[in-house]
């Protein structure tokens, strides 16, 4: 019998959402599912689409189906409590994405003080994509087998009031927001694996960012939640918000509608297929064009917090922040000898010694440097405490290592790094690009 199911073809069991032709499914949990395109939503019996189900989650009631974009974006206010206005029509387009089962999830962090609501912010994102039946959430180990088990039950998975994570924990969040498998040994096995399939939303509350790696930041987006000046009780406001439920996911629905109907339209505007996350930027534009917005102020504004975000990331990373001060300090020493050069010079007039030159270049400066010079100057640019710190390269090869880590970083901040050979051979250097 086992020899006789493993040659059937596979079946696509789905978690929560699901795939029907063009067409978005939501599975409510008690035979009946939500089919969305960009027609709109309709509620209809499941009789032939196959959805896994676990004891945590719960039955998410019939949504009110609202076919209005700005009605719905108003109806989605209890939703959005403490989320500042900037990051509101971003915050929905991820969640609306979350809805869907064929494009990348952005993965979220939210980021607050003690009592800032974060986690309460947390719980009703998930309430709205993902029910679940204790009162609440259930919050995912850290480890990456932890969060590989949680991810065969649930559809969405939270990791609560993090302070760290573990290794190879950000590389799994990028297959899960991506959609991929892992594989591992089957227990009480030594010939047989089982591979578990990960295509989850991840939600993560700290007091501060816990992301390092440029991949898992490039997938992300973090709002700062806004403390609120009065406290009410959980349980008071956990019943009014199940009340509101049907509301709020119907008015999710129509956004998804809205972003499906609009996206030939959306696809169009300048930048946004610049960003990595591609199918969210779009959603997030088409929504944003739907309230009224000018197309391309989404863009705009989500590529100015990018930016932003690049550079605390750049100020928080201790190698990073350490090349920023050798660069600037190698401009301002060029500059007081007046050694700026009007192009790239001659390599062996200065890839020995001193190892780096500053040039003139439009719209900037660009400093080119050798990662020997990088990796000889840089401990002078470094906390005393911190300069035999294990983050800060030890030998050449190892900073080439640390700047191809940052180097998307870096672009993202508005410097523009990359390697280059010398005549094709094994020489090289690397140059930046400050504006």
């Amino acid at each position: 019998l086992r020899y006789q199911a493993l040659l059937r073809p596979p079946i696509t069991v789905n978690r929560r959402v699901g795939k029907d032709g063009n067409d978005d499914l939501y599975d409510l949990g008690d035979g009946q599912i939500v089919r969305t395109n960009a027609q709109g939503s309709t509620l209809e019996r499941n009789t032939r689409h196959p959805f896994r189900w676990s004891r945590e989650q719960a039955v998410t009631p019939p949504p009110v189906l609202i076919t209005d974009p700005r009605q719905a974006f108003i109806c989605l206010e209890s939703l959005l409590a403490g989320v500042p206005l900037a990051d509101r029509i971003p915050l929905v387009a991820v969640v609306v994405e979350y809805l869907r089962s064929d494009t990348p999830h952005p993965i979220l962090q939210l980021l607050g003080p003690e009592g800032s609501m974060k986690s309460s912010l947390a719980e009703r994102i998930i309430r709205a994509v993902d029910n679940f039946g204790s009162d609440e959430p259930p919050s995912t180990g850290l480890e990456p087998a932890d969060m590989v088990a949680s991810a065969q039950a649930h559809h969405c998975l939270l990791i609560d009031n993090a302070t760290h994570l573990p290794k190879g924990s950000e590389d799994l969040f990028c297959i899960a927001a991506l959609g991929g498998a892992k594989t591992t040994r089957l227990l009480y096995t030594n010939a047989e694996t089982h591979t578990a399939q990960l295509h989850n939303p991840i939600i993560i509350t700290a007091i501060q960012s816990i992301l390092r790696q440029s991949d898992a930041l490039d997938r992300s987006y973090t709002i700062n939640v806004q403390k609120p000046t009065v406290y009410r009780s959980m349980a008071e406001v956990r019943a009014e918000y199940a009340a509101k439920l049907p509301e709020i996911h119907g008015a999710l629905l129509c956004l998804l509608s809205t972003a499906l109907r609009l996206r030939p339209q959306v696809s169009q505007v300048p930048g946004i297929s610049q960003h990595r996350m591609i199918d969210w930027m779009m959603t997030g534009e088409a929504i944003a064009q739907s309230l009224g917005q000018p197309p391309g102020r989404f863009v705009q504004l989500m590529s100015l917090k990018r930016r932003t975000a690049a550079k605390d990331y750049l100020e928080g990373d201790l190698f990073a922040s350490a090349l920023l001060r050798l660069l600037q300090h190698w401009v301002d020493q060029a500059r007081q000898g007046n050694q700026l050069h009007p192009r790239l010079p001659s390599w062996r007039t200065w890839s020995t010694d001193p190892g780096w030159v500053v040039m003139q270049a439009d719209q900037g400066l660009m400093v080119a440097a050798t990662a020997t010079a990088i990796h000889k100057h840089i401990r002078s640019h470094v906390d005393v405490g911190l300069v035999y710190d294990r983050r800060i390269p030890d030998t050449a090869r190892a900073t080439t290592g640390a700047l191809q880590r940052v180097q998307g970083v870096l672009t993202r901040s508005g410097i523009n790094c990359e390697r280059s050979a010398v005549n094709g051979g094994n020489n090289g250097f690397w140059h930046f690009h400050l504006s």
